[in-house]
């Protein structure tokens, strides 16, 4: 029985990231993120709560802001930029505050915001 749970549990373990066949979001939809790419410096700027800083991943290292942009540095040539602006437990609309202060400061050509679990409770 322990071995079958073993086989269970490393078949369970991905060794890549999914990838779905269609995208929601065409990619002529991001125009700023094409051009971007095209130049060879990619800013992403990214905002959310706590699992976006790292908390409950146990470390920055871990959170998907850092395994985006070392994923991104494999597969795509120069620079790539993640840049993260989050605070646990903060409203939509403190993290508006975020969103146009990282739009003047990193002018990204991405954003990515990840609702926290404090807005989805409240």
């Amino acid at each position: 029985m322990l071995a079958s749970l073993t086989a269970a549990a490393a078949t369970a373990r991905a060794t890549t990231c999914p990838v779905p066949e269609t995208f929601a979001i065409q990619s002529s939809d991001l125009a700023a993120t094409t051009a971007a790419l095209a130049k060879r410096n990619l800013t992403i700027l990214t905002l959310g709560g706590a699992s976006t800083l790292g908390g409950p991943a146990h470390g920055a290292a871990f959170t998907y802001p850092a395994r985006l942009e070392a994923r991104l540095r494999e597969s795509l040539p120069g620079t790539i930029s993640v840049v993260v602006r989050a605070a646990p437990r903060e409203t939509d609309a403190e993290l508006m505050g975020k969103l146009d202060d990282g739009l003047a400061t990193v002018k990204p050509a991405l954003v990515i915001w990840g609702p926290g679990g404090a807005a989805a409770a409240r």
